[in-house]
C-alpha cells in the first residue's frame, strides 16, 4: 500500500516532501484519533479566523499510531504518536500533506500557536487502517485550494457545487470524514470552514452519524491570543 501511494503521488508530480512525509508514517498502525484546531499570531491565520467570527484559522485530523502509548510517563497525550492530516500553503508543505506531531507545531508556529484537539467517541468500531490507508491515498497530494469565491461561500454555506481536485483545511477533513461514513453526506464539503469542527458552533452544520461522536476540545497548548 505504501508503495501505491508514492507511485500514486509521484504520477502527480508534487515534490520530495511529500513522498518524503508518507515514507515516516506507519500506515498499517494507524487510528483515526481525534481533530486538531489551530491558530497563531501570523497576519493571515488571524484575518482568516477573524472573517470566521472565530478563534480558529486551520484544523487538520488526528492520526495515531497505536503501536505507542497513548499516554507518556507524565500522563500527558503522548504527540509523538501523533501524525495531522491537513491542507496548507506553507512554502515548503503545500497542499494535502501529513506531518508528524512535532512537524505541525513547526508549521503552525510553535510555541506562539494555540491548539485545541477533539477526540473521536466510537460507539460501534473504529474504521480500520485498511480503510484509512485507502482514503489517505485518495487525499494526499492534491493541490491546496486557491479559489477565493469557494473560500468565501464556505463561510457563509453556500458552494452549491461540490469538489475541483483541490482542498483547504477544512474540506479536506470533512471530505475524508465524509467517506469513512463519519460525517453526515447531506452537507457539501466545500461548505466546512475550521470553526464547524469546534465547540464554538456547537450547533451548526456538523453532523456525525449517529455511531460516532466527539468530545469536547482539550486544551492542548496556549499562546497570548487565548
Amino acid at each position: 500500500m505504501l508503495n501505491k501511494l508514492l507511485e500514486y503521488i509521484k504520477n502527480k508530480e508534487l515534490g520530495s516532501n511529500i513522498e518524503r512525509n508518507c515514507t515516516e508514517v506507519p500506515f498499517t498502525n494507524l487510528e483515526l484519533y481525534g481533530i486538531a484546531l489551530f491558530n497563531n499570531l501570523d497576519p493571515l491565520y488571524s484575518l482568516y479566523a477573524l472573517a470566521n467570527d472565530s478563534k480558529w484559522a486551520l484544523i487538520g485530523l488526528i492520526f495515531r499510531d497505536t503501536m505507542q502509548p497513548e499516554f507518556n510517563s507524565l500522563g500527558d497525550y503522548n504527540k509523538k504518536s501523533w501524525y495531522i492530516l491537513e491542507s496548507n500553503i506553507h512554502p515548503d508543505f503545500w497542499g494535502v500533506q501529513i506531518h508528524s506531531w512535532s512537524r505541525m507545531l513547526y508549521l503552525v508556529g510553535g510555541s506562539e500557536a494555540l491548539i485545541s484537539i477533539r477526540k473521536f467517541i466510537y460507539k460501534k468500531s473504529k474504521p480500520n487502517s485498511a480503510q484509512l490507508k485507502n482514503v489517505m491515498v485518495k487525499y494526499l497530494g492534491c493541490r491546496f485550494e486557491k479559489n477565493i469565491i469557494v473560500g468565501t461561500l464556505a463561510i457563509f454555506h453556500e458552494n452549491i457545487i461540490e469538489g475541483n481536485g483541490t482542498y483547504f483545511c477544512s474540506e479536506v477533513a470533512a471530505a475524508i470524514l465524509k467517506d469513512l461514513g463519519i460525517l453526515d453526506g447531506n452537507i457539501l464539503y466545500d461548505n466546512y470552514v475550521p470553526a464547524d469542527f469546534s465547540t464554538e458552533r456547537a450547533n451548526g452544520i456538523l453532523k456525525l452519524t449517529p455511531d460516532y461522536n466527539l468530545s469536547n476540545e482539550i486544551k492542548i497548548q496556549s499562546n497570548i491570543i487565548n
